[in-house]
């Protein structure tokens, strides 16, 4: 009798702690870009680097489940975007909408990319080497035949 009591106790404190809790919401852009994913993250408020739980989203609407207890911290970002931050501290019943969050452009832009790019020295075309000494070292090596003993794989005799 006194360990099914000990048992009921522990069942009844795991079944109270472990209520779970839905989350849900739409998120929206200020801007007349097309939504695409973003990334949705739940911690605790009082250790930021706790994370809870996250997923990531490609729809306006999102909805996610935590076993976690209040107070809960959600945060929603979109590369581009500044994040948004979100308090939960109580709730009326096992569902929280948090309503529509718009994301506001970041202010940080990148005022100019430069992409170069090196056409490869080896590449391997139809089944064959074709090797591209223009702007390499190779191009300093001589006659014909010293840069034929420098190409990999090649193997170069006195008889040809």
């Amino acid at each position: 009798m006194r360990y099914s009591f000990i048992l009921l106790a522990i069942f009844l404190s795991f079944s109270v702690s472990a209520q779970e809790i839905t989350i849900k919401g739409a998120v929206g852009l200020n801007q007349e870009d097309a939504l695409e994913c973003y990334h949705l993250i739940i911690r605790s408020p009082e250790n930021d680097s706790a994370y809870i739980a996250g997923d990531v989203f490609c729809t306006t609407n999102f909805e996610i489940q935590t076993n976690f207890s209040l107070p809960l911290h959600v945060e929603i970002s979109r590369l581009g975007y500044q994040h948004a931050h979100i308090r939960i501290d109580h709730m009326e019943n096992n569902i929280i909408d948090i309503g529509e969050i718009n994301l506001e452009l970041s202010a940080e832009n990148i005022a100019e990319i430069t992409v170069t790019a090196k056409k490869p020295v080896i590449k391997l075309v139809n089944g064959n080497l074709q090797m591209n000494v223009q702007n390499t070292v190779l191009s300093h090596s001589g006659s014909l035949l010293d840069l034929l003993k420098r190409v990999p794989g090649l193997i170069v005799s006195k008889n040809g």
